[in-house]
């Protein structure tokens, strides 16, 4: 999840969409960085005002392109010359006039937010949102009912027995490489996790490779997924407290180290890794690990990711301990960086 002010890399925030596709049945997205991909995904619902819109964003800037302020004149005159009943010899030929470079912005929109997405590696997304296995949720920070439908998306999701939220690598860094956080449990207010498996620089891969392990996975990972339910299930209702705390953790390890064998297994061998390992140095190289915290502290991420801001936190806070309690078990997905891996992106 992002916003226009939160502090997530581009590049991050496509990697972790990535890891969605391949781990999960349907990943959503929040934010700002993929509002085009949204648009674009649209383009055959555009109306007029729509390419006007979205000429202003990718081609007024161009050289020979339409200024915008020449935009507005032109959809004023075009809208005057459509809804006008009676039109004058003259009127028909500047109205023909008027279509026809209409015509030529349409092509121009489709070409730019094409190569938009190229230029942004996210050209096979498309794919993913038709079949409604990425759903884009956009919202405008400065406007006050969206803002408030995005924070409902977010309580919502807290409700939904079969979602998980999946973070980068600048929300949870391990202390002093420990390969496990789980030998201090004397805080409840802290997260604590299990690495799953590492896996390489995935900005390469494209819509087929992800297609293949994206079936790979699912075909692989049934057991990992049952046990993930079976465990959300067992912990939906614990509150997280230092009393229990050794005891939730030991469920943890209960429910996920039989299948992490399997798991390292399927991330270490699959040929697109194997690849990408064999074509480029593995500076990339992450892991994808499993926590489990608060409801409350998992909402505090999305604060500290400057995604809501420190009110709307005890908003989404407030309204779900309505019906749940904020203290109560979380299970979640994260990204983070392997040993000596560069924070290229600053995140930690």
């Amino acid at each position: 999840m992002n916003s226009e002010q939160a502090i997530i890399a581009y590049s991050e925030e496509l990697e972790v969409i990535k890891l969605g596709i391949i781990f999960s049945d349907r990943m959503i997205s929040v934010g700002f960085n993929f509002k085009h991909l949204k648009s674009f995904t649209k383009i055959d619902e555009f109306k007029v005002k729509d390419y006007m819109d979205a000429y202003k964003i990718f081609v007024s800037q161009q050289e020979g392109a339409i200024n915008e302020k020449d935009i507005d004149l032109y959809y004023s005159d075009l809208m005057r010359l459509r809804n006008s009943k009676n039109k004058q010899k003259h009127d028909l030929i500047f109205y023909g006039r008027l279509e026809s470079i209409l015509k030529k912005i349409k092509t121009d929109v489709l070409n730019f937010m094409q190569n938009y997405l190229v230029h942004y590696k996210m050209e096979f997304l498309p794919e993913f949102i038709n079949r409604n296995e990425l759903v884009i949720h956009h919202y405008e920070s400065l406007i006050e009912k969206d803002r408030v439908n995005f924070l409902n998306i977010l309580i919502e999701k807290f409700s939904s027995p079969d979602l998980y939220h999946v973070f980068d690598h600048g929300v949870f860094r391990r202390k002093a490489d420990k390969p496990d956080d789980k030998e201090e449990m004397n805080n409840p207010d802290i997260c604590y996790s299990t690495i799953l498996f590492n896996y390489p620089n995935i900005d390469t891969l494209n819509s087929s490779q992800l297609n293949i392990l994206r079936n790979y996975f699912h075909d692989n990972l049934v057991k990992f997924y049952d046990a993930v339910a079976e465990m959300r299930k067992e912990f939906d209702d614990v509150i997280l407290t230092s009393g229990n705390m050794v005891a939730i953790n030991k469920r943890l390890d209960d429910f996920i180290e039989p299948h992490l064998p399997d798991l390292k297994t399927i991330a270490g061998s699959n040929i697109y890794f194997e690849q990408i390992r064999n074509s480029i140095k593995s500076v990339g190289e992450k892991r994808f690990s499993i926590g489990i915290c608060k409801i409350r502290t998992l909402v505090s991420m999305y604060k500290n990711r400057r995604a809501i801001t420190f009110s709307e936190e005890e908003y989404v806070v407030e309204k779900i301990a309505k019906y749940k309690n904020p203290d109560s078990c979380c299970i979640f997905f994260f990204v983070e960086l392997v040993p000596d891996t560069i924070d290229v992106y600053g995140l930690s």
